[in-house]
């Protein structure tokens, strides 16, 4: 099975524990859903923030929109990026925050929050922040981890350094402290499971298994069958009671489908199988019962969280929507599209480079004349930059963004700056040495590159078609900029960024640079509310350069999400993959070739060969090790055993995941099943 979760673990980042132990969502009346179906009351920022903007019951801050704005700067269009393109400035892109505001309301005002996925989904944030918030108030200052008890972990295992064998020891601590809470509660609960309804149970479990109203080829129960196949009396079955709530026929579903197809369970036709999976669907409503009961629900940061959470549903259940509307342009359309913007299709430009990051533009400069001085640069590397690790590596248009021409104005053997580059969550000084220097070539249309062109063609229509849509919600809805507040934000202003900090001194706690390492921490922490938010944080932070524990949170972070996403229908695919080879056999006797795509985040479309559907496919990267995008040609097997195809024109990406290759699809299309069967993917 593909590793998807590290055995990294801290007490900080409790809830993806509570996820992986007591992984279950269930629906029930939503209390805090039923506040926000009117005004929200959304306070953005402290009272100390300045308003920039304001619309209805919204403010936008200075803050956020800095933050916004550096967002939009970074590239993440890594294939069609348009280098000519003008970058994103301040008013812009607050009219496109404005736009966005106004899209929420008005999906309030339309009734979007009757929308059972969206409602749940809220109600399973909420609830896995009232556990996060549980866990923390027990485990808080519990954990007591004694030099003698690491000791003797190191010694059982001699591989183990000092901070692995703490940190093993605080998660089974963790863990064990954890189960003998859950314990407790379930004794006080008073837990009564209806079991004659358990046949009930095995009787629509096989309905939906066998014999789904629409068709479908896949071997297990979708999320949209649970929604849409189960009558209301059905969904309100009860299952068990306890003293604050019960379990309906609806709940124990949903702790299905929460659990990939692989690794469900295989005896649900006997009452044994219906009451272990009861079980796991007991556990998140009875912490949340308890978390509700000492108050917790009551918190104004969570609920704050939980606001903004259901404001980006909305979002996106708007463009779902929207993008519903784009019309496929005709083959006529792909060719006429390809002769205007051949360029763009061909083999891209790219620039093999070594680089050194600096403090500021004065250790630059420093840098700088170092090397016109002769000086080894490895050498240099090593006595200035706060970055003591590096290697020479392959950058596109599409990774540079608007810092891409500085670059290509290098030549081969040049060393070239200081020049500006993008870091973690900023912008930062860098020596750039040239090393190689691949021009684009075009290349002849093809029928091949149909889907490539396609996608390109709807990507712009979306734009559009959202922008008019903003324009229009804007004249609908009063709103008001405080054009004095933006007008001196400069992006690419260096001096309130963050400085750059060096491995050494990220090893020690108590140091000035502290308040600097906690930037990403907390920017994850907002990220990892869900996956687009996550996605985001993904594409604005260098995570190579972050600490090797914080990688690893963010990987099974995002791991756990696209696993638990509400994004409709999905599945993992799975290649074993030795990353160090560049060529691996396929069962077909083919081959997969690998090259690497650059460590942005990429969401793209793909199509396969004619003998098959066309299937929308949505990637990301993980910039962990050797994690960036990988791209492969040939034939390649998931865990379903279904196979994909990528080709030389539009080949398959992939994550790589502690060194398996892992990618995430999502859309409508179909895909070839092992025995040849065609299996085909609802929109959601």
């Amino acid at each position: 099975m593909i590793k998807l979760f590290s055995k990294k673990l801290t007490i900080t980042f409790l809830w993806l524990l509570a996820a992986i132990f007591y992984f279950c969502f269930t629906e029930a009346s939503f209390s805090a859903g039923q506040q926000l179906n009117g005004p929200p009351g959304v306070k953005s920022a402290t009272a100390e923030s300045i308003t920039v903007a304001r619309i209805a019951y919204y403010v936008i801050t200075r803050e956020e929109l800095e933050k916004k704005l550096m967002t939009e700067l970074y590239p993440y269009d890594h294939d069609s990026y348009d280098e000519n393109a003008k970058p994103a400035d301040a008013k812009t892109v607050l009219m496109k925050m404005l736009a966005e505001k106004a899209m929420i309301i008005e999906a309030r005002a339309q009734g979007y929050l009757k929308n059972e996925a969206i409602t749940t989904s809220v109600k399973r944030f909420m609830d896995r922040k009232l556990v996060d918030l549980l866990f923390q108030r027990i485990i808080q200052g519990r954990i007591n981890i004694t030099a003698d008890e690491i000791k003797q972990k190191m010694q059982a295992d001699p591989k183990l350094d000092e901070a692995r064998a703490k940190t093993m020891i605080e998660r089974a601590k963790t863990s064990t402290m954890l189960d003998q809470y859950y314990r407790q509660i379930y004794s006080k609960s008073g837990v009564k499971k209806l079991s004659q309804n358990f046949p009930r149970v095995i009787q629509i479990h096989d309905r939906l298994l066998r014999n789904p109203k629409k068709d479908r080829k896949a071997s297990w129960i979708q999320t949209s069958q649970v929604r849409e196949e189960l009558s209301e009396a059905e969904k309100n079955i009860v299952l068990a009671q306890y003293a604050n709530g019960k379990i309906t026929l609806k709940d124990w579903f949903e702790a299905l489908c929460d659990i990939v197809p692989p690794r469900r369970p295989q005896d649900l036709n006997t009452p044994q199988g219906v009451n272990q999976l009861l079980e796991r669907a007991l556990r998140m409503p009875l912490l949340v019962s308890e978390a509700k009961t000492l108050g917790l629900d009551r918190n104004k940061d969570l609920l704050k969280q939980v606001r903004d959470y259901e404001d980006r549903r909305l979002l996106s259940e708007t463009l779902s929507a929207k993008r519903k509307e784009l019309k496929e342009p005709t083959t006529e359309q792909i060719i006429a599209y390809f002769g205007r913007n051949k360029e763009s299709f061909g083999t891209g430009k790219s620039l093999k480079i070594d680089l050194i990051w600096c403090q500021d533009l004065k250790a630059a400069k420093q840098v700088k004349a170092a090397l016109e001085s002769g000086k080894d640069f490895e050498a240099v590397r090593q006595q200035f930059s706060p970055e003591k690790k590096g290697k020479p590596f392959t950058t596109h248009p599409g990774s540079e963004g608007l810092f891409w021409k500085d670059l290509w104005a290098g030549d081969p053997n040049q060393i070239i700056g200081p020049v500006k580059g993008f870091y973690q969550q900023g912008i930062s000084w860098r020596i750039v040495k040239i090393m190689e220097k691949v021009p684009g070539k075009e290349k002849l249309y093809s029928t091949n590159m149909d889907g490539q062109i396609r996608s390109r063609i709807m990507s712009e229509q979306n734009k559009a078609l959202i922008a008019r849509y903003g324009k229009e919600l804007l004249s609908k809805y009063p709103h008001q900029i405080y054009a004095d507040k933006i007008k001196d934000i400069d992006p690419l202003g260096l001096e309130k960024e963050p400085k750059i900090v060096s491995e050494e001194v990220r090893k020690e706690p108590k140091i000035a640079s502290e308040e600097v390492r906690k930037e990403p921490k907390t920017e994850f922490e907002e990220a990892r509310k869900d996956l687009s938010s996550l996605e985001r944080f993904v594409r604005t932070q260098a995570l190579h350069t972050l600490p090797k524990a914080f990688q690893q949170e963010v990987e099974e972070t995002f791991a756990h999400l696209l696993l638990s996403s509400d994004l409709g229908e999905r599945f993992v695919i799975g290649a074993f993959l030795n990353v160090a080879r560049k060529t691996i056999p396929d069962r077909e006797k083919g081959s997969v070739t690998i090259s690497e795509a650059g460590s942005n985040l990429v969401r793209f479309e793909l199509e396969y060969p004619k003998d098959r559907q066309p299937f929308g496919a949505g990637g990301a990267s993980i910039p962990v090790g050797h994690g960036s995008i990988w791209r492969f040609k040939g034939r390649v097997t998931d865990i379903m055993g279904f196979d994909f195809e990528g080709k030389e024109n539009d080949p398959l990406r992939f994550i790589l995941v502690d060194g398996y290759g892992l990618i995430y699809l999502y859309g409508t299309g179909a895909v070839v099943f092992k025995d040849g069967t065609v299996v085909t993917f609802p929109k959601d």
